[in-house]
């Protein structure tokens, strides 16, 4: 996955707006049922991004960066004939890179999933994991602390261990993203 400084495309103020607690949302995002969206602070959501939590909740923990033209869906299991909806739940400093689709049950704090990458209904990400650009984890996998998942699709032949490091590091990156586009929006106010 490419630094953070990648993703940072100069925001515009006029086309964003800012909560209470410094989330940075587009208005060119689309927040579909956004009573049950739920960020807990210093987050920016790019254009395009869709989320849908009239599905289900979707929880977006403190520091995350969700790229452009990304799509969170919470997962819809289907048990005994009846269509249940999981809440989507992400963790702290979670950088998604643009165009991803992401229909995960949950991920895990200080991750990185690249641009164009797919996870299916049901995939748990635990902490510290790296998943490159254009990736596909199949639905319902469990990837463990500290992995990079890569391939498509990516399965337990192509997972690699990751030094402990990488939760600092990860967790840095968002940090850095969000100061320096934080920085760049307060100039233009």
């Amino acid at each position: 996955l490419a630094p953070a400084s990648r993703w940072h495309p100069c925001p515009h103020q006029a086309d964003f707006f800012t909560t209470a607690s410094r989330n940075h949302i587009s208005k060119k995002s689309i927040l579909h049922g956004s009573q049950n969206i739920h960020c807990a602070g210093r987050c920016v959501i790019q254009p395009g991004v869709v989320i849908h939590g009239e599905v289900a909740p979707v929880r977006i923990g403190r520091g995350c960066v969700i790229g452009s033209n990304t799509k969170l869906e919470p997962s819809v299991k289907v048990v005994q004939g009846t269509h249940i909806a999981i809440p989507m739940t992400i963790g702290d400093f979670v950088m998604i890179g643009e165009g991803a689709d992401v229909q995960a049950a949950s991920i895990g704090s200080r991750v990185q999933i690249g641009s164009g990458a797919t996870l299916c209904p049901g995939v748990i990400v635990k902490d510290g994991v790296l998943i490159p650009d254009r990736a596909l984890v199949p639905p319902e996998c469990v990837i463990a602390p500290l992995m990079r998942a890569s391939g498509r699709p990516a399965s337990m032949l192509t997972m690699e261990p990751m030094h402990e490091s990488t939760l600092l590091l990860f967790q840095e990156d968002a940090e850095r993203y969000f100061e320096d586009f934080d920085a760049h929006f307060g100039e233009l106010t």
